[in-house]
């Protein structure tokens, strides 16, 4: 019955973490170490890190969406660059 038991919790326990994983954990974890780290160094980094990863993880599973940061530009593509047209008006 044991055997049973661990099985079925090991499975349960995976199985929440992968689905965990693909919904922000790995998100919050780079946002959260990158702003300790500009706030307190390297340790920051590290508790950073580790506290955005476990929000990014609880947000995951209650299905929180996340919001942009403060001042970021919310018209900004994956690679940093503006998705706005260079010229509004679309004149040449």
């Amino acid at each position: 019955m044991r055997k049973v038991t661990f099985g079925a919790t090991l499975f349960v326990a995976l199985a929440a973490a992968s689905v965990a994983n693909a919904q922000g954990t790995v998100r919050g974890a780079q946002e959260g170490a990158a702003a300790g780290g500009q706030a307190a160094g390297p340790v920051g980094a590290v508790v950073g890190g580790a506290v955005g990863a476990a929000t990014g993880t609880v947000n995951g599973i209650l299905g929180v969406q996340p919001t942009p940061a403060p001042g970021a530009n919310p018209s900004t593509g994956s690679a940093g660059t503006s998705t706005a047209p260079a010229n509004p008006a679309g004149k040449k």
